[in-house]
């Protein structure tokens, strides 16, 4: 069902030349972790993000990843829209929250 819902939006996303698809991952392996955002519009990448960062917990690792996806896609004229795939929930809902938590220097506020 997910899979379908998420095919669907990817879809919509393409025909489109006003919403712009983040889809991030984030791991840690031996301490090293890995963010890489990509970011599509009207179903082309068009631009490809990964940075390899030490001593971070996976949450900040996640949080990293959709920053770098939501800072390169607020920059593309005409973006409406800014859909986002992820597989860490709770990261994504720490994304846009001010208060204070242990991941908040990673917190995007966008005008």
């Amino acid at each position: 069902m997910h899979l379908g819902i998420l095919t669907k939006a990817f879809e919509d996303a393409k025909k489109s030349l006003h919403t712009t698809f983040i889809n991030t991952d984030a791991s840690i392996k031996h301490n090293k972790a890995t963010a890489i955002s990509h970011t599509w519009v009207s179903g082309s990448i068009i631009h490809k993000t990964t940075r390899h960062v030490q001593k971070v917990a996976p949450p900040e690792a996640e949080l990293f990843a959709i920053r770098c996806g939501i800072s390169y896609a607020v920059n593309i004229s005409d973006c409406h829209t800014i859909n986002i795939v992820i597989d860490a929930i709770p990261a994504a809902r720490r994304i846009f929250d001010s208060t204070r938590h242990s991941y908040h220097k990673q917190t995007t506020v966008i005008p």
